[in-house]
């Protein structure tokens, strides 16, 4: 296991929004971790933003936390790489693989019993959850009503273009020396969309858009094309056009047929 995390061997600090954050400096094989290098070791979290973290889970079957590693931390969903039995307090129990993704709400208790000797593995996706609620709420009016139980379900379907996005985005948060913070955060935005639009029968939420969309969408464009060689956030580009991160992603892809990402490169 000297290439696999033990996450019940490594101590994590706590994100104030999402939950989660890179973890502190770890040790590993006897040695001390945390140069940027060595990102894709250390795990859980690999990237953190005040709106999105992306990380990985690697627990052995004989890791003394593999049954039960307590409450969710954050509101996230999860791509599983290997099958295992997940079980939500009150809820049935689901095979986990990767033809799913499951969700978890903070706070939400689980356990969790092996069907792959390789134990669990996944790749998974905490969202703030201002941002997650007004995700949600084009799938989901009630969603902005249930408190901090935002995800309704336990788990859902999975396809072939959401679960290469999400290992393409994972892979450049393990290896891109300098993450590009705005690609990510849009590229999560629009799987959890997507995913979620599969978990609630299909339902897209899309609507034509309006003149105010277009201005909102020049508006971006217009920073971007001032700025497009700077460190620019999802965040940072909607607190300058007077909305919000989820609504000026959705907005812009809609008008423009583009990602902001995408539009910059």
């Amino acid at each position: 296991m000297d290439d696999e995390l033990r996450p019940d061997l490594l101590p994590e600090a706590i994100h104030p929004v999402t939950g989660y954050v890179a973890p502190a400096p770890l040790r590993r094989g006897g040695r001390r971790l945390g140069a940027a290098g060595d990102r894709d070791e250390l795990g859980p979290a690999l990237v953190a933003t005040p709106l999105v973290t992306v990380g990985r889970w690697r627990c052995p079957t004989d890791s003394p936390i593999f049954a039960d590693s307590g409450p969710a931390r954050g509101h996230l969903f999860v791509f599983p790489r290997t099958s295992v039995w997940i079980q939500h307090e009150g809820g049935p129990k689901f095979v986990a693989d990767p033809t799913v993704v499951t969700y978890y709400n903070a706070g939400q208790r689980y356990r969790r019993s092996a069907l792959s000797p390789a134990g669990d593995h996944g790749e998974w996706f905490a969202v703030a959850p201002d941002a997650l609620a007004e995700a949600l709420l084009p799938l989901d009016p009630a969603a902005a009503d249930r408190g901090a139980r935002l995800f309704p379900f336990s788990h859902g379907p999975s396809d072939r273009r959401s679960y290469a996005e999400q290992r393409a985005v994972f892979e450049h948060a393990r290896h891109a020396a300098v993450p590009d913070l705005l690609g990510v955060e849009e590229t999560v935005f629009d799987l959890l969309q997507r995913v979620a639009g599969l978990a609630y029968g299909g339902r897209s939420g899309g609507a034509a858009s309006t003149a105010r969309d277009r201005e909102l969408a020049e508006a971006a464009r217009a920073i971007l094309a001032r700025h497009f060689a700077a460190a620019l956030s999802l965040r940072g580009l909607a607190a300058a056009t007077a909305t919000s991160p989820f609504h000026l992603a959705r907005v812009f892809k809609r008008v423009t047929g583009a990602t902001l990402h995408g539009h910059r490169t």
